[in-house]
């Protein structure tokens, strides 16, 4: 009998993974399911020797944009009347990403055996997310794909738009700094050491600024590579450490504290929190599964643990604007609009508005951190390309008056 690997949520929406021996994953994954588990993967347990699997470094994840347009195509070509397999199948022979391609043609291939949409995408979480396999098997129950399929291509066309719109913001002031650091280094290596060489052979006493600038040109030519590993080693330990759920939580709180970028990404966690919810409570799906599904979208420790105390407090009759309340980090603005919701029974309709209003406020507050970084990031490039100038500028009198 195979032996399977799966991954799972429990009761209370805990990420837990194992492994269990069945006939087929089929049966895998029904006896996860009668066990109260939300199944997120089954995958048979592959005994090859490391060296000889097929690894995906680079190229192998779906972009968003090429999803979201995905979407929007398979809900245009089922309102056009086409069956799910033949779109499934005209949708992989059209898109041009590849990882989406592969995916797509091993749905159509087990849809064409009998298998159900939701079934075939859950099989395969790295290319098609919960949201969608939750949607699309709550479509399929209610008997509305049609209409599944539409909040879908929404959904991910307005994450696409506004992360679109925040990149877009932020590209400029990331343009200037890398430019400002290229521009330093090449000062440092390439420039100050000619100058110091022609001071040095005139016996020119060097003033302070000079000095620091010198010993600085010194450090980057002779440690660049100390400094390179030491960025190295921090990102490394980082990457490790972010595994911990206690360095995981403190990160998340401390990125939320910051002055600009806090409040700009908190306010992107609430549109993406808000959108969320709103799309899986619009196609039915039970509001326990949409919180549990909502903190693994979202990422963020802060609001996962926000989500999954609201779905512990339903359990036992409590209200989920109770649990966000109880959040500082979370704006009031998100409990009290929930709290509305909860009272009038129009809890996606509510969110939807939440998520739009939030949208446009994290496009105000991208064009507004651009226009403040871009005149700090220049002052910054001036003061330091000028202290380098001025360093070379002072020595060069000195040497026209012992000339003289």
């Amino acid at each position: 009998m195979p032996e399977f690997r799966y991954t799972v949520l429990d009761a209370a929406g805990r990420r837990r993974r194992g492994r269990l021996r069945a006939a087929d994953a089929e049966e895998a994954e029904l006896s996860l399911r009668r066990a109260g588990l939300y199944v997120l993967e089954v995958a048979e347990r592959n005994g090859e020797a490391w060296w000889k699997r097929e690894v995906t470094l680079f190229g192998g994840s779906i972009k968003t944009r090429d999803f979201a347009v995905f979407c929007r195509q398979f809900a245009t070509l089922v309102r056009a009347g086409i069956t799910l397999l033949d779109s499934l199948r005209i949708l992989a022979a059209q898109t041009e990403s590849k990882p989406l391609r592969s995916a797509l043609e091993k749905a159509a291939a087990q849809v064409a055996q009998g298998w159900p949409l939701s079934e075939a995408a859950a099989r395969d979480p790295k290319a098609f997310p919960p949201v969608f396999v939750s949607m699309i098997r709550a479509g399929e129950a209610g008997g509305n794909m049609e209409g599944a399929l539409d909040r879908l291509a929404r959904y991910f066309e307005r994450s696409h738009f506004t992360r679109e719109k925040i990149r877009a913001a932020l590209t400029y002031p990331t343009i200037v700094g890398v430019v400002a650091v290229a521009v330093t280094v090449f000062l440092l290596v390439r420039i100050v050491p000619t100058f110091v060489s022609m001071f040095q052979s005139y016996h020119v006493a060097m003033p302070l600024p000079t000095r620091i600038v010198i010993g600085v040109s010194h450090a980057a030519k002779a440690c660049w590579w100390l400094l390179l590993l030491a960025v190295l080693a921090l990102v490394g330990l980082h990457r490790l450490l972010v595994r911990r759920p206690g360095y995981r939580r403190l990160a998340d709180r401390l990125l939320f504290q910051l002055p600009v970028i806090g409040q700009m990404l908190r306010t992107l966690l609430m549109a993406e929190m808000a959108r969320t919810m709103s799309s899986l409570l619009s196609s039915a799906v039970p509001m326990t599964q949409v919180l549990h599904l909502t903190g693994q979208v979202v990422r963020n420790t802060v609001v996962s643990d926000t989500l999954r105390q609201a779905s512990e407090r339903l359990q036992v009759g409590g209200a989920l604007s109770e649990s966000l309340r109880s959040n500082r980090l979370i704006p009031p603005l998100v409990s009290e609009m929930v709290a509305i919701g909860e009272q009038t029974g129009e809890l996606d309709f509510v969110l939807q508005r939440l998520a739009d209003f939030y949208e446009v406020e994290a496009e105000v507050q991208a064009d507004r951190l651009k226009s403040t970084l871009e005149p700090v990031m220049i002052v910054v490039l001036a003061v330091v390309v000028g202290t380098i100038v001025l360093s070379v500028i002072l020595p060069s009198f000195r040497l026209l008056q012992s000339l003289q």
